[in-house]
Formats: C-alpha cells, structure tokens, sequence
C-alpha cells in the first residue's frame, strides 16, 4: 500500500506540474507571446541621454529628460515588441501634440495611447494583483510600473519591470543607471505605487 501511495503522490506531481505548463502555454499562444526569459534583453534607456526641448510650456522648457520617463517605457516595451529601437522624443512629442501632457507628467491614458500604433495594449491592473504581475513576466509580458516617492522617485516615475524570481521583479529605470538591471521585492514595489491601479502589463492585441 505505501508503495501505490508513493507512486500515486509521483504521478500527482507530475500531472500538476503539467497542468501548471499547459495553463502558461495556452496564456502564450492566446495573446501570441514571446517565451520567457527573453525580456532580459531589453536594453535600458535613460531619460538623461534626452535632453532637447520638446516643448514649451508656462515659459519651462519640456523634454524627455525633464517630464519623459512615461515615454521612456513605451519605448522601451514596445521596441521588445516589434524588434526595433523606438524614438522616445517622437512619443513624448506625439503625447504634447495630442493633449496627453500639460506639464505635470503623462497620465494613464497617454501611455495605453502610445502603445496602440505598435499594435499593443496596456492593462491597468489593481496595485494588489501581483499574481497577474508575476504571471505576466513569467510568460514574456513587460509590466509598468507607476511609483510614488520612495526608492525610485521623489515624486512620481514610471519604470518597466522585465522579469521575475523569487518574489523580486527586474527593473529597467529610465531615471537611473544604478537602480536599473537590479532586482527588488515585487512587495516594495507594490506599497509604493502612486494611486490606484498602477500595474499596467503590456501585451499584443
């Protein structure tokens, strides 16, 4: 009898670990996703390489470098998406020109807007649902972060999140050559988000 209950507790294992493959797959080939692990690839960008005004407003002169790193994102998700450099200056200037930016940073919207042309879409998700976090970087789907003061920021800043282990997500941040390539808890992360519904994971239409 110990012999069948070990054997059953084996093919039991076996049969979750399969379901557990089975679920990410069918998650991958739904939303035509890029196998995991091949995130890490997203090379940085920094908002301080961008320092051309952009636009004028209220007398300040606005760039990527000041009021970007929304921008800066997209660029950086969308370019894993289709396999080629993305202008983050044209995606700051197209937000100006579009009445996405008034001068105190880009909103939500703006950055869903941006990543349609690219023929992707960006789910704001509920600052608490950090298994949909986790499973979106498990299956090769950039996650956005909007963060509040803390680790990242005095004030408000957007990073991208490229993968996941052991309860900490890389990030790619525009605004720091030291913070980005790094892991951090997933949990810090979350407590510091700016306002409701912060997360937004990336993913082909």
């Amino acid at each position: 009898m110990s012999w069948i209950k070990c054997n059953l507790k084996s093919i039991l294992r076996i049969a979750a670990s399969f379901l557990a493959a089975s679920i990410i797959m069918m998650i991958m080939w739904n939303h035509k996703i890029t196998p995991p692990g091949t995130m890490s690839g997203i090379k940085p960008v920094y908002q301080s390489d961008y320092k051309a005004t952009v636009t004028t407003i209220g007398g300040q002169n606005k760039s990527v470098w000041t009021s970007g790193c929304g921008a800066v994102v997209v660029a950086m998700a969308a370019g894993y998406y289709i396999g080629e450099d993305i202008s983050c200056e044209d995606l700051f200037r197209w937000a100006c020109d579009n009445g996405f930016y008034s001068g105190n940073g880009l909103g939500h919207e703006a950055l869903s807007e941006m990543l349609k042309p690219y023929g992707l879409v960006g789910r704001w998700i509920n600052n608490d649902d950090t298994r949909a976090v986790k499973l979106a970087l498990q299956t090769g789907r950039p996650v956005v972060a909007h963060v509040g003061p803390g680790t990242f920021t005095k004030n408000g800043h957007y990073i991208l999140l490229i993968d996941y282990k052991d309860g900490q997500a890389r990030v790619n941040d525009p605004g720091s050559r030291d913070r980005s390539g790094r892991y951090f808890d997933l949990d810090l992360i979350r407590n510091e988000l700016r306002r409701e519904n912060s997360f937004m994971i990336i993913e082909r239409i």
